[in-house]
């Protein structure tokens, strides 16, 4: 069973948004699955790769579209992009449990409230930039 759950209607309509979003719960999940140690290690730091990307393209685009939270937004990345990084220096340091535990327990509820609240309203930020782009 996956550890994190997404379904389309809580996509935001931002297609790079949402291709990496997609890809963080694959990873995730991916994490949530694996039972051998060495593969644990490797997906997580496949894993703060990813998000320190995934963070990276958030940013850009709140500097594209003025972003008034911008500031907040980035505060939240910059704290869990620590504590992952952190965690999964623990599971290199034989400590593989604890950083799952966080990947499994802590992230995803992180991830459904930050989506649900900081990227929604970055995603109408972008959209209604866009938008005007076009006209």
């Amino acid at each position: 069973m996956d550890v994190l759950q997404w379904t389309k209607r809580e996509h935001s309509g931002v297609s790079e948004m949402d291709e990496t979003h997609a890809e963080f719960i694959a990873l995730v999940n991916a994490i949530g699955a694996t039972r051998d140690a060495d593969d644990l290690r490797h997906l997580l730091r496949s894993l703060v790769e990813h998000t320190r990307a995934h963070f990276a393209l958030e940013s850009k685009l709140m500097s594209t579209c003025d972003f008034p939270a911008a500031r907040e937004h980035e505060e939240e990345h910059a704290r869990v992009l620590g504590d992952l990084s952190r965690y999964a220096a623990m599971a290199d340091r034989g400590m593989p449990e604890m950083a799952k535990a966080f990947v499994c327990e802590y992230l995803p509820a992180w991830f459904r409230a930050h989506a649900a609240t900081m990227d929604s309203a970055l995603a109408r930020c972008v959209k209604e930039q866009r938008k005007r782009r076009t006209k």
